[in-house]
């Protein structure tokens, strides 16, 4: 994959991380994928619980239904008829990325970026909401680029997104749980391949393509 990521959403005052040791490229997509697919996943759930109390998250989404159908085309999914007609109180377990995300920019009521959602943040802005857009925009790039990523891309990705989690639970949870799991899950020496399915499986759904992907209102 040619250097597509150089200098892209640079954060300043990045956290130390381990150094790399290079592997190969298709081991470091698959990195990334299981890095977004759990530690990312796992910290947009949590940000939800904390804004949002578990048990109201069902009543929320009810209340802002409407809008969520107008981000996405969800209609036809599981969870949509799980909200709307299940007996089912939905949880922040039952969400995807994508859905995390825009439930959280609607009911969390967390102040907006600098450019609004939807779009790239300024650098210097280090807001909860600008660094769930990095995260956003970080998933986004890698899962419509190559399934082969160079050391230094990965390099490069992988110091961002640990930084943008570790700022994430600075300003939320006071704690460093999510920047420990990060830095575990880059020592491992065998990396789980089923997160590639699972991560690229988003791309080819509608409810990404217009809703992750597409910039927000």
């Amino acid at each position: 994959m040619t250097s597509n990521f150089a200098g892209f959403m640079d954060i300043p005052e990045q956290s130390s991380a381990p150094i790399y040791a290079s592997k190969n490229p298709s081991g470091n997509f698959a990195r990334l994928c299981q890095l977004i697919m759990t530690v990312c996943v796992d910290l947009f759930r949590d940000v939800l619980d904390f804004y949002i109390e578990p048990g109201e998250i069902h009543t929320e989404m009810l209340e802002n239904i409407k809008d969520i159908l107008k981000m996405t085309d969800i209609e036809k999914r599981d969870i949509i008829y799980a909200l709307k007609f299940s007996r089912t109180i939905l949880s922040s377990k039952a969400l995807d990325m994508p859905l995390l995300y825009i439930v959280i920019r609607l009911v969390c009521c967390i102040p907006q970026p600098t450019n609004g959602w939807g779009s790239s943040p300024e650098t210097d802005d280090r807001s909860l909401a600008a660094n769930i857009e990095r995260i956003r925009i970080y998933g986004i790039k890698v899962l419509n680029d190559s399934e082969e990523i160079n050391d230094t891309d990965f390099q490069d990705i992988w110091q961002n997104l640990r930084t943008i989690i570790d700022q994430i639970q600075k300003l939320v949870f006071q704690k460093d749980t999510y920047a420990e799991a990060v830095d575990e899950l880059f020592s491992h020496e065998h990396i789980s391949t089923r997160y590639i399915d699972r991560f690229q499986r988003l791309k080819g759904e509608n409810f990404v393509l217009s809703a992750y992907l597409l910039p927000g209102r």
